[in-house]
């Protein structure tokens, strides 16, 4: 049962009964995002940037594709109706493309930063925590003993 919704009873969120939105964005039973049911993985995952470089690529070549077909079509050299809504349609999903791509590498350069941060971090925690046990057991030793332990 892939992709029931979790705790709502009707699977949805509003309208009778009173389900209200309960469980609205848990599924139940769902596999990763990068692994489906066919077993494949998706090639960018391991690439950070490279949904973003693949955005700003293809929002260059819709640019580039809507510039010459708006510059043929207003030249006179295309002479379909078409081409004039084509040309400048182009030119603005690439410019909407491009904008997008260059405004998501800073982003998903900032989060991979931040991840290794916290890496950083947990790792100085764990050496804190193993410390203050190791302090601990030594107090302990102490304590009981009445002796400092041989280290």
């Amino acid at each position: 049962m892939h992709g029931t919704w979790a705790g709502t009873g009707n699977g949805g969120g509003g309208g009778g009964g009173g389900g209200g939105l309960r469980g609205f964005a848990k599924l139940t039973n769902r596999p990763p995002p990068n692994q489906q049911q066919t077993g494949c993985r998706d090639p960018c995952a391991e690439i950070p940037l490279c949904r973003a470089i693949v955005t700003l690529i293809l929002g260059g070549l819709l640019l580039i594709a809507g510039i010459v077909i708006t510059a043929l079509h207003y030249s006179g050299q295309l002479q379909d109706e078409d081409t004039g809504t084509v040309g400048p349609v182009l030119l603005c999903l690439g410019f909407v493309f491009c904008l997008l791509g260059i405004v998501w590498i800073p982003i998903l350069r900032r989060k991979e930063a931040r991840r290794q941060g916290t890496d950083f971090y947990e790792a100085q925690a764990e050496r804190v925590r193993l410390e203050a046990a190791r302090q601990k057991e030594l107090a302990e030793t102490e304590r009981l003993h009445g002796r400092h332990p041989i280290v």
